[in-house]
């Protein structure tokens, strides 16, 4: 038996040390353990409004309460409660670049067809990018980011750079 991603949703401090506590209860007659370094409790504007501290006591251990604004990674995602939607694409982009570069050598070889490099692309790095994408409330600004990301990566792929002309113009 092994669970290592859970979130806990409570409305009040109280009730979430209850319920950390019922869960390593519960754990313990199983044989699992909490590993309390790993357990870390996000709040929202309103909750860190109402208490100042950044530890929370349950069990006779200090479990970190993160700061406003902080992010956790949480089932592949990076979470956070004030720009959840900003904080995930940026991340999903920044893990597309980690691939990109991993991949570079297959995706900008020119001994290898366009046609399969993009193949490669379409199945490493476009499911890197659109991983839970159907949770994001997209506006015009996100998907310009994305459709500008992704273009970059294909400019690299094919060996074309941009140019600025005179005018100001982008060729």
């Amino acid at each position: 038996r092994f669970a290592d991603d859970v979130v806990l949703l409570a409305t009040s401090k109280k009730y979430l040390v209850a319920m950390l506590e019922d869960l390593a209860k519960a754990t313990d007659r199983v044989g699992l353990e909490l590993h309390m370094g790993k357990t870390k409790i996000m709040a929202n504007s309103w909750a860190h409004h109402a208490s100042s501290s950044s530890y929370v006591h349950a069990m006779g251990k200090k479990v970190e309460v993160l700061p406003l604004g902080a992010s956790q990674a949480y089932l592949g995602r990076l979470l956070c409660l004030d720009t959840l939607h900003e904080t995930e694409i940026s991340n999903r982009l920044e893990r597309a670049w980690k691939k990109f570069f991993a991949w570079k050598g297959e995706l900008c070889n020119r001994a290898y067809s366009l046609q399969h490099r993009l193949r490669l692309f379409d199945s490493v790095i476009t499911p890197t990018v659109l991983y839970a994408s159907s949770t994001w409330t997209m506006t015009a600004e996100r998907e310009k980011q994305v459709k500008s990301t992704q273009r970059r990566m294909l400019r690299g792929m094919v060996g074309v750079c941009r140019t600025v002309l005179p005018t100001g113009d982008v060729y």
